[in-house]
């Protein structure tokens, strides 16, 4: 065997090994500080949202154009954590399997309001509602009257009209032919998944990691 036969061999070995660490069987990465981070931007856009209307009731003109430019990025931007959050919860159970640690049942249904044909309500199922949803509507409240936006007088106060979001998703899909709606409260959700991520952590946390 010749110089380079040799060296040719010895480079179709390293491809070899190289190709069989690139086979072995592994989980897909999940950064339980990246699921934080998602919790982290949900909650603050839906708390957000009453701040922005109360200080665009004083109308300078910088607050309508931070109202409306939050009202264009709104629904992206909520749509795309909750759908990432909702895959990488998933996921992490997926990965953990039967050492997967489990929600007691008040946090598991404090994330549901209607949840009609419902049979499980878990984190879980939240996070497949998220994901399978074909449509997804905003509830929102009133804002309280009964507060004066800024230093304004009685006498100039005048009731706002506008409506902030309650907290509350209505999701909307379609499983076997027969239409599903169930409404997920944020909030919870939220609190919950970050009470999830903090068992999982301690159950096994080399999994994740």
């Amino acid at each position: 065997m010749n110089k380079y036969e040799i060296m040719q061999a010895q480079d179709n070995e390293n491809y070899r090994k190289y190709f069989n660490e690139c086979r072995l069987d592994k989980p897909h990465s999940v950064d339980p500080q990246k699921l934080r981070e998602y919790c982290f931007n949900i909650i603050n856009i839906f708390y957000a949202h009453e701040t922005i209307l109360r200080s665009h009731s004083l109308a300078s003109t910088h607050e309508t154009y931070l109202q409306d430019e939050w009202h264009k990025i709104f629904h992206k931007c909520s749509s795309s954590y909750l759908l990432d959050l909702a895959v990488g919860i998933r996921t992490l159970e997926d990965i953990l399997d039967e050492s997967c640690p489990k929600l007691t049942d008040e946090d598991n249904e404090s994330i549901w309001g209607s949840a009609d044909g419902i049979e499980h309500k878990t984190l879980r199922e939240a996070c497949n509602k998220i994901i399978h949803a074909k449509k997804f509507s905003y509830s929102l409240s009133k804002l309280d009257t009964d507060e004066f936006p800024g230093d304004m007088d009685e006498d100039d106060f005048e009731p706002q009209p506008n409506r902030c979001l309650s907290g509350e998703i209505e999701l909307l899909g379609e499983y076997n032919k027969k239409k599903w709606s169930v409404t997920v409260l944020v909030p919870e959700l939220i609190e919950s998944t970050l009470k999830y991520l903090s068992l999982c952590e301690k159950v096994e946390p080399l999994a994740i990691s």
